[in-house]
């Protein structure tokens, strides 16, 4: 009778190695691919950099629906001390939402420049 147990116990674990084993090989082999996907050159010159948060996740992080630099800094210092360490807050929620701060300020700056251009060419306009 233990005869027959080793063996069925013994069956039983080579079956599950070799599963194991041929797991484990599937894996390796689509990580291998999905990275030759990504690293190829076929891939637009785009979207070999890293992610950059949307403007419309941004606005939802900080809780803000128009670019107004006021509310943004409002929401920023209250979620950014509310993440704090001292209020036992989150490393990864403050990253967060300092990077949406970020993100709305590349965003303020282009507004801004926008309309520094629009005004010189008024102004340019009425000097002519």
């Amino acid at each position: 009778m233990v005869k027959h147990l080793s063996k069925i116990f013994y069956n039983g674990f080579k079956i599950f190695l070799r599963s194991l084993n041929k797991s484990i090989q599937e894996e390796i082999q689509l990580s291998q691919e999905a990275a030759k996907i990504r690293y190829s050159e076929q891939m637009p010159e785009r979207t070999r950099e890293p992610l950059q948060m949307s403007l419309e996740e941004a606005k939802l992080i900080l809780n803000v629906e128009k670019l107004c630099p006021k509310e943004i800094e409002e929401r920023y210092q209250y979620l950014f001390n509310a993440n704090s360490k001292e209020q036992a807050g989150s490393l990864y929620l403050q990253f967060k939402v300092v990077r949406a701060k970020q993100r709305l300020d590349i965003e303020l700056n282009k507004d801004a420049l926008i309309e520094a251009e629009l005004s010189m060419k008024q102004n340019n306009k009425n000097l002519s």
